[in-house]
């Protein structure tokens, strides 16, 4: 298990949300939203939340939201209030 955090990003794209998880919130912050993510400018992180399993929670939240999934990416297309929760 390794302590974290997921955080929910809101791109510059209406609805396409990115999901991740970080160690380290503040440096990931400053580079999603310096140098974007899959060619998705306008990165702002809007949550976050600790995790004691940052891997496990990832990727239960990934697989609840796989049919939103675009391609293979982090990149989702989902209604924020859902993202949030």
């Amino acid at each position: 298990m390794k302590k974290g955090f997921i955080y929910l990003c809101k791109t510059a794209v209406k609805g396409v949300y990115k999901i991740g998880q970080t160690d380290d919130l503040k440096k990931r912050k400053y580079i999603l939203e310096s140098t974007g993510y899959y060619n998705i400018s306008g990165l702002n992180l809007i949550f976050a939340v600790a995790s004691n399993d940052m891997n496990s929670d990832e990727n239960f939240i990934k697989e609840l939201l796989k049919t939103a999934r675009i391609r293979k990416s982090e990149l989702y297309m989902i209604d924020e209030e859902i993202a949030i929760e």
